[in-house]
C-alpha cells in the first residue's frame, strides 16, 4: 500500500492481491493544472472509470473525439488508443479506479459502456459517495485498501446498472408510445386515452412519462406525426 500527496494528487490504493476477476490496481482523486498534459494510454493492458465532479475536458478513444463534463465518467479500455485532458479555463477535479482481471470488460459492458460509447451521465450521490470511499476510506484502513476498493468499484457498477436499466425501460416504453400514434395516426378517435388504454398504463401517467423522456408532450408528437 502506498499513498501520495502533491499538488492536490492523491492516490488511495495499490493493489496488493491480485485477484483474477477483476484487480484494483489504484484509486485517486486529482485537481489537475490548467498546463497538465495530456494522459495517454496506448493499448493499455487496464481499463478506468473516472468521475469529474468539477470543471470539464477533453477525451479521445481510437481519433473519436467527447466532450467531457461535471457530472459526467468517462472510460479508458485496455487495448485502445487514449488520450484526456483537462480544459485549460475550468480544468477539472475527478476520481479515478483502475481495474483488470477476466471479467473487467464484463462488468463494464453491463452498463453498456464500450469504445464506441465511453461516457455516461451521473449525478447519483451514492455513486460519488463510492468514488471517493475509495480514494480516502482506503487510506485510513490501508489493511483493507484492496477490499475497500473492489466493494466500491462492485457498488458503482450495480448502481450505474440500475441507472442504465431504468433508462432502457423508459426509452422502451416512449417507444411503443411512438410506434402506435405511427401506425394509428389517420384515426381521428386517437387520443392519449386510447393509447393509454391499449397499452395499459394511467392516461396521467403516460404524460408525464412521455413528456420526461422525450421533453415533447404527446399532443405534439401525435401532431407532428400526422403532419409527416
Amino acid at each position: 500500500m502506498n499513498k501520495k500527496v502533491n499538488n492536490k494528487f492523491i492516490i488511495g490504493h495499490i493493489a496488493n492481491y491480485p485477484y483474477t476477476d477483476v484487480s484494483v490496481l489504484h484509486t485517486g482523486y486529482e485537481e489537475t493544472l490548467p498546463s497538465k498534459q495530456p494522459v495517454i494510454y496506448n493499448n493499455s493492458t487496464h481499463f478506468s472509470l473516472h468521475y469529474v465532479a468539477e470543471g470539464k475536458g477533453r477525451y479521445q478513444i481510437n481519433g473519436k473525439n467527447y466532450e467531457v463534463d461535471k457530472n459526467q465518467i468517462f472510460c479508458t479500455f485496455a487495448n485502445n488508443h487514449v488520450e484526456f485532458q483537462q480544459d485549460e479555463q475550468q480544468p477539472w477535479k475527478y476520481y479515478w479506479i483502475m481495474f483488470t482481471g477476466n471479467n473487467a470488460l464484463m462488468l463494464l459492458r453491463r452498463i453498456n459502456l464500450s469504445p464506441e460509447s465511453p461516457i455516461l451521465h451521473c449525478e447519483n450521490p451514492n455513486i460519488v459517495q463510492c468514488f471517493k470511499s475509495m480514494v480516502f476510506d482506503s487510506i485510513k484502513k490501508e489493511y483493507a485498501s484492496d477490499l475497500i476498493a473492489l466493494s466500491n468499484l462492485y457498488k458503482i457498477i450495480t448502481l450505474l446498472s440500475k441507472s442504465t436499466s431504468d433508462k432502457i425501460r423508459t426509452t422502451s416504453f416512449s417507444n411503443k408510445v411512438l410506434e402506435y400514434i405511427n401506425i394509428h395516426y389517420n384515426d381521428p378517435s386517437l387520443s392519449l386515452t386510447t393509447v393509454a388504454n391499449h397499452l395499459g398504463f394511467n392516461a396521467s401517467y403516460l404524460s408525464r412519462q412521455i413528456k420526461k423522456d422525450t421533453g415533447i408532450p404527446f399532443s405534439k408528437h401525435l401532431i407532428n406525426i400526422r403532419l409527416k
